[in-house]
């Protein structure tokens, strides 16, 4: 390493192998190559190579540094000669390991291999004590959301067949109401949960271990821990403003002018929870609502006239940025009392929540399979500090040396495999640990990756009951990939404005610039293309169009001799970029692009798995009629429709009769019948397809792309055999939703790539295409809420904090989860940041970036929160008239032209044929219930205030559990059950002593005793009754109380209602009985076929409760 660089120091510093190191390698730094000189180096010092561990996040990272280091030994072997000082040095370290382990070193001796490798080796090693069987193998991610539906669906039959007291019931019946009884929703709250159980861990053993009563308890702790955090830097942010300094001046000075202070405090609140009411009350009067420090004053706002001419009124004018920021946000933390709100619900999730991922994980047991997750768990049970297995004890002899490349990528559960991994290490005994990664480059949050986590590694790894392993920091500066112009772009763009000031709590981290390693030669393009027009579409399309124009232009000027890459900040928009790219005939290859499931050819193939598996699918059938390699037109299908005949099949046979064209389909289907259920699906599926001339069909239609669609979805649904047709139908219609078409064979050979910037870490490329930059990272994702929220809290330990989406009672956010979702998003915003670095950062001296603007009053700008607003505001765009745009330190132009294609000639009008008459199908029966009856003029039973009609509801569930024996309910049981209808708090408390009352006094009358006494043959509380009063009619109604006394019968429909102010009791229950006539009279009638008893013999009547009268009609 002879090249004159700017930080040679700091990288022959980390090359010193007596000690740790902590090194911070920005884009285009050479990171891989001073991990290969380190690895090397220890190779040529310790006793064995498997002393050396190297961990990476990837397979391929691992391929490329085992490929790597065994390339410079082989050199190394065969004696090449070195063509520059770099191949000198590393022949010299590949000397140095071969003399010392010349019969050792091949690539299987390397210990080079990903984090879950290392996992996998570990519990191979002692399965005892990782907890999984002796044969365990990792699963595919194919398999995962089978596994996940099984666990599912298990859980949910074993609950609902346990007693209906049972708690985990309770939890799942109450949950099941939440999502209003949709089980599709409530399916992908608990698989999300799977799939992030390691981050409920904490939760769930805490609750273990101390029940679920101390639920709110755990809670408030973590929650109290973060908000004090945050009043602390409040109070310093405040303190260092001249305001705060002077503050009970300030207040003192308001009191003497006469102004109320009695809300605001006279010396500025401590760091408490309890003071948060305090500084909120500082936020109202000195901030706006939107948070920027008041400009207008006034005796509305909390201060007296000509207060603005004031010292005071200057000094809230210039209060700073940074402690405004800070007292706006107290506005929105929960105050104390507000934290254990819908703790029901929370409590519930959680049960549930144990309870799916304990049948998952039992699953996966007795199959000997395993997740990422699992996977990680089982090391970490290996690798117990208070228990100690022989196995730690082996790798704590066994390794010296550990490397772990792309560190900002780590997750929690890798940081404290680490850790354990270094437990018994000292300062000065020789062994040694080497972190390398870019905090700037921390994408994989969905892949639970913590960039914090590379800045907490910084100060040393923790090392129980001793101090920490302390590593030496180094940060590198070199950039050898892209050119001196574009270097300096990004290091003005980012250090001065997309990562400047960072928030930690947001996990947003500091920008440290970089330097050119040298001027390559290369001509620097950085561009920015606007695309703006009153119609949003239109200029989406138009950028489009564009982009293909450019690329196509791009691979003329360099002759298909630069690497191309368009890079996606999300695929929203892939369909249009790959629609102008094909309209220009250009081969791009698209890496991990359309879902498989969208594309035509296989979604054709699916419903031939269906119409096979399915046999009774009359969509699968007629879809068959318009498949490509079985496509007959419209009549035929229209014909075939209408033919008389039970099923498809016979309407197929009918048709061909008349068609023979249709034979061989006919022929295709009765062969493949015969194989149906005998054969794997696949196979069936496959031959059907290929018997009809599939392969030359779609190569024509579709390409050899779509063929090679075609081909990965029957090794998809091979893999997902079941052995019986339908299950495998179930599994591959799981599965298929996840999976990417494959590249596309013809544009193997193609310059131009497309991919996502998460796809393009660690690769670059000559010309960087960015479109899509008026991406909005925070208006990504779902439109509605998530149904909970779960956050790691700074300050609280890292543990997680939770939250339900909306409070049951008042359909509001709770003010945690307010708190939880803004840290959420401020997280996501971070990233975006890093996201876009990523990016910019892949290219060597060519950005291409464009995407579409807002103009208004002759003004082009951003839109809101997004990445092209971070450009426009550096280059002073945004917001300009185009007209006045000029080109700075990059190119920008407003609507670029494109060359639009005009119309091809001899194009004709389609002729459709006539459109096939269709009706509307008759409905096979209505429903109708007793309660929807009234007599005219009245009004309906229903139409009563949401009061009386809540306690009507209370009432009538207290009378029916009542009657079948259960004990009352207490007080608070009963404001509870109000509350969750929907009353306030103060309502219930008034409401619920007299509801008790008044079922106590109606099942203490002896009319009501005599009916519900035991003796009586039958006794029916809320009785479900049905009939059908004439044909393709139903009457469905629920009787409250039905009693057979051995002679008669006893129809009796409890009433709650009142009588208006100063009506006569009289009047009214004569109003009631009229009113409720008709419905007790249809009731009757129903009894009366049900039972086949005579009229005479059924009493029908209404009893108040309220008056305890019974009134017989």
């Amino acid at each position: 390493m002879t090249t004159d660089l700017t930080d040679k120091k700091e990288r022959l510093s980390a090359l010193d192998t007596n000690c740790s190191h902590h090194v911070e390698a920005p884009a285009g730094s050479g990171k891989t190559l001073l991990l290969t000189m380190r690895f090397l180096k220890l190779l040529g010092e310790v006793n064995h190579p498997g002393e050396i561990i190297a961990l990476t996040f990837t397979e391929k990272a691992a391929g490329e540094m085992r490929d790597r280091v065994i390339r410079v030994l082989n050199m190394a072997q065969n004696d090449e000669t070195p063509e520059n000082s770099l191949d000198e040095t590393l022949l010299e370290l590949a000397d140095n390991a071969i003399s010392r382990h010349h019969r050792l070193i091949s690539a299987d001796v390397l210990n080079i291999m990903t984090f879950h490798g290392f996992c996998l080796y570990m519990a191979k090693r002692a399965p005892l004590q990782a907890g999984i069987a002796p044969d365990c193998e990792i699963m595919d991610e194919e398999v995962q959301p089978v596994l996940m539906e099984e666990a599912l669906r298990r859980v949910r039959d074993r609950l609902f067949s346990s007693p209906g007291r049972d708690i985990k019931r309770k939890a799942f019946e109450n949950r099941l109401l939440y999502h209003n009884n949709n089980w599709n929703s409530i399916s992908d709250e608990l698989k999300e949960v799977i799939k992030t159980r390691d981050q409920f861990e904490d939760l769930i053993m805490e609750i273990r271990l101390h029940g679920i009563t101390s639920f709110p308890s755990i809670l408030n702790e973590r929650l109290q821990i973060y908000i004090e955090r945050c009043l602390n830097n409040l109070l310093e942010n405040f303190l260092s403003s001249d305001l705060g300094a002077k503050w009970r001046e300030f207040t003192d000075h308001l009191s003497g002018k006469g102004v109320e202070t009695d809300n605001l405090p006279s010396s500025l609140p401590g760091t408490s929870w309890d003071e948060l009411p305090s500084w909120q009350a500082i936020a109202d009067r000195i901030l706006t609502k939107d948070g920027r420090p008041r400009r207008q004053f006034g005796p509305k706002s909390g201060f007296y006239s000509n207060f603005k001419r004031t010292v005071w009124g200057e000094l809230i004018e210039n209060l700073p940025g940074d402690a405004a920021k800070a007292l706006h946000e107290t506005r929105d933390y929960p105050a104390k009392g507000d934290t254990i709100a819908d703790i029901g619900a929370l409590s519930d999730f959680i049960i549930l929540a144990a309870e799916v991922i304990g049948e998952y994980e039992a699953i996966c047991g007795k199959r000997h399979i395993i997740d990422f997750i699992g996977l990680e768990q089982s090391a970490l049970r290996e690798l117990d500090e208070e228990n100690p297995s022989d196995l730690h004890l082996y790798l704590d002899h066994r390794i010296r040396h550990l490397l772990v490349d792309e560190f900002q990528d780590t997750s929690r559960n890798q940081w404290e495999l680490i850790k354990r991994l270094c437990s018994g290490w000292m300062p000065g005994d020789g062994r040694t640990i080497f972190i390398v990664g870019d905090p700037k480059q921390s994408i994989y949050s969905f892949r639970k990756a913590e960039v914090r986590l590379f800045i907490e590694a910084k100060s040393g790894i923790p090392i129980p009951g001793q101090v920490k392993l302390p590593l030496d920091t180094h940060l590198l500066k070199t950039n050898f990939r892209s050119t001196e112009k574009l270097i300096k772009w990004v290091n003005s763009l980012f250090g001065n404005m997309v990562m400047l000031d960072p928030d930690t709590d947001a996990d947003e981290v500091p920008f440290n610039p970089s330097v050119p390693a040298g001027d390559n030669g290369e001509e620097t393009v950085i561009s920015l293309n606007l695309f703006s027009d009153e119609d949003s579409d239109r200029a989406k399309d138009n950028e489009a169009r564009w982009l293909a124009q450019k690329v196509k232009k791009t691979l003329d000027e360099t002759g298909g001799n630069k690497s191309i890459a368009i890079l996606l900040f999300t695929r929203n928009r892939i369909q249009r970029y790959l629609a102008a790219l094909k309209e220009e005939h250009i081969p791009v290859q698209v890496q991990e692009g359309l879902s498989l499931a969208e594309r035509p050819e296989v979604a054709h193939l699916m419903q031939t798995a269906r119409f096979i598996a399915r046999p009774h699918d009359d969509l699968a059938w007629a879809s068959l009629l318009r498949s490509p390699w079985s496509w007959f037109d419209v009549k035929i299908l229209q014909e075939t429709a209408m033919q008389d005949a039970e099923n498809w099949m016979e309407k197929i046979h009918l048709t061909a009769k008349i068609h023979p064209e249709m034979n061989p389909l006919l022929e295709a289907i009765d062969k493949t019948f015969l194989k149906a259920g005998r054969e794997p699906l696949g196979k069936t599926v496959k031959e059907f397809w290929e018997s009809l001339d599939g392969p030359r069909i779609t190569a024509c239609l579709y390409g050899m792309g779509g063929v090679a669609n075609c081909r990965r979805f029957f090794e998809i649904l091979e893999d997902a055999e079941q052995g019986i047709p339908q299950e495998t139908l179930n599994r591959i219609e799981i599965i298929l939703d996840s999976l990417y078409e494959p590249v596309d064979p013809t544009t193997s050979r193609s310059q131009v790539q497309m991919m996502t910037i998460h796809r393009a870490k660690g690769l670059e490329f000559d010309i960087v295409f960015l479109p899509f930059m008026d991406w909005r990272p925070l208006a990504s994702g779902p439109k509605t809420p998530p149904p909970y929220l779960l956050e790691r809290m700074p300050g609280a330990g890292e543990k997680h904090l939770i939250a339900m989406g909306r409070d049951r009672r008042t359909e509001e956010p709770t003010p945690t989860f307010r708190l939880l979702n803004k840290l959420r998003k401020e997280r996501a915003w971070g990233e975006a940041k890093r996201t876009f670095y990523v990016a910019a950062t892949r290219a060597r001296h060519v950005l291409i970036m464009s995407g579409a603007a807002k103009t208004k009053d002759e003004s082009i700008s951003a839109p809101d929160k997004s990445i092209l607003g971070w450009v426009m505001d550096w280059e002073n765009v945004n917001g300009a008239n185009p007209a006045d745009i000029k080109n700075n330190t990059i190119s920008i132009t407003v609507n670029p032209a494109t060359d639009i294609p005009s119309p091809e000639d001899g194009d004709t009008d389609l002729i459709l044929p006539e459109p096939i008459p269709l009706a509307p199908e008759r409905i096979p029966y209505t429903v109708k219930s007793p309660s929807s009856l009234k007599p005219d003029g009245l009004p309906h039973p229903g139409d009563y205030d949401a009061e009386s009609r809540i306690r009507g509801i209370i009432t009538h569930r207290i009378l029916h559990t009542s009657i079948m024996g259960a004990k009352l309910p207490t007080e608070p049981a009963a404001i509870k059950s109000l509350c969750a209808e929907g009353l306030s708090a103060d309502t219930a408390v008034y409401m619920a002593p007299g509801i008790i009352e008044e079922v106590v006094s109606t099942l203490s009358d002896p009319f009501i005793i005599e009916l519900i006494n035991k003796t009586n043959p039958v006794v029916r509380s809320e009785w479900a009754i049905e009939d059908t009063p004439k044909e393709r009619h139903i009457r469905s109604g629920i009787i409250d109380l039905a009693v057979f006394d051995g002679n008669d019968w006893w129809i009796v429909d409890f009433k709650t209602s009142r009588p208006a102010k100063d009506e006569p009791p009289e009047e009214f229950m004569s109003r009631e009985e009229e009113l409720y006539r008709p419905q007790l009279e249809a009731y009757r009638s129903m009894l009366e076929k049900v039972e086949s008893v005579g009229k005479s013999k059924i009493h029908t009547g209404i009893y108040l409760t309220a008056l305890k009268q019974w009134r017989e009609l």
